[in-house]
């Protein structure tokens, strides 16, 4: 009995410290509405869509993340989708989301520090 209740014990550690570490990730930090600049906002959801509105339009799209900072945003529709997927370098910094776009991104090409709106 005493065994089991060690062998729970050390697997109930184990499975806080993983749940700690996927929390501070990312992929989940960045799920939420950010201002990109005084006209436009980009917005992820947890089931990896986003949308980038804009006062002329709302464009939609699917995001992943390549790696653990790098994040791949592919936009629908014929207009935008011509941009090609946009590749960024991702980080937190004082509450502010940062995108360092490659310079492939036509998008988001360079350095950009976004506002989380709300929460």
């Amino acid at each position: 009995m005493r065994i089991r209740t060690g062998l729970f014990r050390a697997f109930l550690a184990v499975f806080v410290v993983v749940a700690v570490a996927a929390c501070d990730k990312a992929e989940s930090k960045i799920v939420g509405k950010w201002r990109l600049d005084e006209h436009q906002t980009l917005e992820f959801f947890p089931d990896k869509t986003l949308v980038l509105a804009t006062p002329v339009n709302n464009f939609s799209g699917v995001y992943s993340f390549v790696s653990d900072d790098r994040i791949k945003m592919e936009f629908s529709g014929v207009i935008i989708g011509l941009a090609g997927p946009q590749i960024a370098r991702v980080s937190f910094q004082d509450g502010d989301l940062v995108l360092d776009g490659d310079s492939s991104s036509s998008l988001f090409a360079g350095h950009h520090v976004l506002k989380r709106i709300g929460g």
